[in-house]
């Protein structure tokens, strides 16, 4: 790597690098975009430092970034998520979990490792109400809560954690296991989502066959 000048690499060469991770490596047409963004930001800063490597940054930037492949993202309308959100019997405290469970995963448009995560220490409950999701990479983002999601967090707070302070580190979101509160798994989630996408699929068609966590995000 000591060898390597700027006078070896020109835009034919660095155009064959990309094909070869893409056609070669088996990379996506967004990986190998991500891959030129990255070496144009490092000429970049090559040429704010030396003036007299700004037309090597000149040939890389007249490399093309290619076109990506247009994608329909799957998601479910308004009125098949209510019916999925009215399926849980909220007269039991299971129901009411549930219920509460797949509206805040869908007025969040949280990931599902994001929802089990949360903590009752990550929600804010002040003149702007809004919850830290823990996300990818180690990356945390503050979603506004609107009005009826915060209605029902507090009559969910009350029920399931009426004893925890604000600061409290219990997971929102959990399982008892041997007498203990457990965070609820990636897995619990699917399965309630699964199950009550199912039940009202019966009455209403417009509810995918499949309903995963992940609807619910594209769906938001």
């Amino acid at each position: 790597l000591g060898k390597v000048t700027f006078d070896m690499i020109d835009r034919e060469l660095m155009a064959d690098f990309l094909n070869y991770r893409e056609q070669n490596r088996g990379c996506s047409t967004v990986t190998r975009n991500h891959r030129l963004e990255c070496i144009r930001a490092f000429y970049k800063y090559a040429a704010q430092e030396d003036i007299a490597l700004v037309t090597y940054y000149d040939e890389i930037q007249k490399v093309k970034v290619a076109k990506v492949p247009e994608t329909i993202v799957e998601h479910m309308s308004t009125n098949a998520i209510q019916s999925i959100l009215s399926q849980p019997d909220t007269s039991t405290d299971r129901g009411k979990r549930d219920a509460f469970l797949m509206l805040f995963l869908y007025k969040t448009g949280a990931r599902v490792q994001e929802l089990v995560d949360v903590r009752i220490c990550d929600i804010q409950l002040s003149d702007t109400p809004r919850v830290l999701l823990h996300g990818k990479g180690a990356k945390s983002r503050a979603i506004p809560l609107r009005d009826d999601v915060v209605q029902h967090l507090k009559k969910y707070l009350a029920l399931f954690h009426e004893s925890e302070s604000q600061y409290s580190d219990q997971y929102l979101f959990y399982s008892v296991r041997n007498q203990k509160k457990k965070r609820m798994t990636e897995q619990n989630v699917r399965s309630i989502v699964s199950k009550f996408g199912s039940m009202a699929r019966e009455t209403n068609k417009e509810v995918p066959e499949q309903v995963h966590p992940h609807l619910f995000r594209h769906s938001w």
